[in-house]
């Protein structure tokens, strides 16, 4: 490793290492910290649901290209002999 990268990781552990805890916060410190996590969660479940639809839309379109058809056909029932 280089003196910088060294010297980079350093000042990233002690930025990391210096937050002050969560205890030592106000409230409105805390509520602030909650609403950003509740946003970031929101944007993660819109990011998520956006990747399972165009997901499923090229699996639609790779499957009408081989034609196979999208909707699951039921299978007959055979009559059983007794």
């Amino acid at each position: 490793m280089s003196a910088r990268t060294l010297i980079g990781l350093s000042a990233l552990l002690l930025a990391a290492c210096s937050e002050t805890p969560v205890e030592e916060k106000g409230d409105e410190a805390i509520a602030e910290m909650e609403a950003e996590i509740e946003e970031d969660a929101r944007s993660l479940e819109e990011a998520a649901d956006e990747a399972a639809k165009v997901m499923a839309e090229d699996i639609d379109a790779e499957m009408a290209a081989e034609g196979i058809s999208a909707t699951a056909q039921e299978a007959q029932p055979q009559a059983t002999l007794n």
